[in-house]
């Protein structure tokens, strides 16, 4: 969504559960120009296609390899954490449903969708760990990004977010604009160069907002 604002390209958000509309039955995803796409990753390739974003035209080549990287850690690995603390954790289901969810709806989504994702947890092997390993694994990731970033503002210190902020934007997101617990999301208050990096992300997000706000308004 931010990608989408970021670079006013114009859509259309159509609210509910439409996963069987969806190539693999998964979320995020996307239809342009009559046809289906999802991940994240090939949607946006789609878009910089479409629509000439050229996201990481400040980078160099070596910076685009590094961000690669940076984007499979958080895609593929520490998102499935954040996805635990809400689905695998007992306490961070109970918050999120709680939360999201009024009765009888909330004895569905546990019955439907936790089962289902915690079966996809199991076979992806995250919930396979303790907690107590589970916790080390993304602390250990969050730290790297930490350090990386450093006083930022963005990563490799630019001066403007790239795709790899705007990922790293998305999962952390995830966790901190909502009211729940989440026992991986807490470990993100250890360090303060990705809390900065959130308020300054969460400052471009709303002045974006603000200006599409006024922008329809008109």
């Amino acid at each position: 969504m931010f990608f989408l604002q970021y670079y006013r390209i114009p859509h259309e958000v159509i609210e509910g559960q439409h996963n069987n509309k969806s190539p693999r039955s998964k979320v995020p995803f996307i239809e342009l120009n009559g046809k289906m796409y999802t991940d994240s990753g090939l949607i946006i390739e789609r878009l910089n296609e479409a629509y000439y974003c050229q996201v990481d035209s400040g980078l160099s080549d070596q910076e685009k390899l590094i961000a690669h990287a940076f984007i499979r850690m958080i895609e593929e690995h520490l998102q499935w954490g954040f996805v635990y603390g809400r689905f695998g954790h007992d306490r961070g289901f109970q918050s999120f449903s709680s939360a999201c969810f009024p009765q009888p709806l909330r004895t569905i989504v546990s019955l439907v969708v936790r089962t289902a994702t915690r079966k996809a947890l199991w076979g992806q092997g995250t919930s396979r760990y303790h907690i107590n390993d589970l916790l080390h694994k993304f602390r250990a990731d969050l730290r790297t990004i930490d350090q990386f970033l450093g006083e930022g503002p963005f990563f490799f210190g630019k001066k403007s977010p790239h795709l790899v902020d705007m990922s790293l934007f998305g999962v952390m997101s995830m966790v901190m604009d909502v009211s729940h617990f989440n026992i991986v999301g807490q470990e993100l208050h250890q360090f303060k160069h990705l809390l900065a990096f959130k308020e300054r992300m969460d400052a471009i997000d709303q002045r974006i907002n603000k200006t599409s706000t006024s922008y329809q308004s008109q």
